[in-house]
């Protein structure tokens, strides 16, 4: 008798190799660099939008003190929105190979109005060849997946920061019907001070029977929880700062999970371009 057949009398059989390969390892996360300004405290709201097969890996934008912007809120801005601090943000991602960076500040990507985002792009590009977002821009794509060309605004910013966020948006196509600045006296560093019960009364004063969405473009605002309070109020989208920032980010590093949050949380576009 054979080796074989006598291993096969006793009960014994050889195991197949293939069953004793090693299992194929768990794909990579999709990791996605975030530019946060300094004084930006809401770094766990970006972990709640991102989806399962995103991390997120954060880093600080330097921001000047408050009295650096006073009596010239809207030069400042347009002025950071170059900063070379941005492209040395940029570049320290580099080690771990982002699928994607952004820069989560709403107002210095959208300060310069119509095109303003332009300049952090660029900023973005001349650090990592990764594909690039701002805030602005991800506001501007989450109204394109989501079908919406007239909005409202619920800002945090004073009335001449809000009309260049208005010019930014009417660039790409996006008609402002209504909008509100609340709370602008507090700028820069008191928005995430702000409670659900800020947000629903400056969501419902802002909002406008042709506005199909309710936009809030404000990183340092924690905006997870109140997102399906106001949709279910209005009955219509509300985007938020963060949670689009993420979500565009997301989108252009591959991934198509949804998060569940909201609409634009359960929106699944074609691939976008950066």
């Amino acid at each position: 008798m054979d080796t074989d057949a006598a291993q096969r009398c006793a009960g014994f059989v050889s195991p197949d190799p293939r069953r004793l390969s090693p299992p194929d390892p768990p794909p990579s996360p999709r990791r996605v660099g975030v530019i946060y300004p300094s004084n930006g405290v809401c770094d766990t709201e970006f972990l709640r939008f991102a989806p399962p097969d995103v991390t997120l890996h954060v880093t600080r934008f330097p921001w000047p003190e408050p009295e650096w912007f006073r009596h010239h809120w809207v030069q400042r801005m347009t002025q950071l929105a170059g900063d070379p601090a941005i492209t040395d943000a940029a570049r320290l991602f580099t080690p771990i190979d982002p699928a994607a960076v952004t820069f989560a500040c709403t107002a210095a990507s959208f300060a310069a109005g119509a095109g303003g985002d332009h300049l952090v792009l660029q900023a973005l590009r001349r650090g990592t060849s990764a594909p690039a977002s701002t805030t602005a821009t991800a506001f501007v794509a989450a109204c394109r997946a989501l079908g919406r060309t007239r909005v409202a605004i619920a800002s945090v910013y004073r009335p001449e920061l809000t009309e260049r966020f208005i010019a930014f948006l009417a660039a790409a196509g996006i008609t402002t019907v209504s909008h509100a600045s609340e709370g602008w006296h507090q700028q820069p560093d008191d928005d995430h001070r702000l409670r659900l019960t800020d947000l629903r009364r400056m969501a419902a004063g802002c909002d406008h029977t042709d506005a199909q969405a309710v936009l809030i473009p404000e990183t340092n605002i924690h905006t997870s929880d109140a997102i399906p309070v106001l949709e279910a109020e209005l009955n219509k989208p509300v985007i938020t700062a963060i949670h689009a920032t993420v979500w565009h980010a997301a989108r252009l590093a591959g991934s198509r999970r949804p998060t569940g949050i909201g609409h634009l949380g359960r929106c699944d576009p074609a691939p976008l371009a950066s």
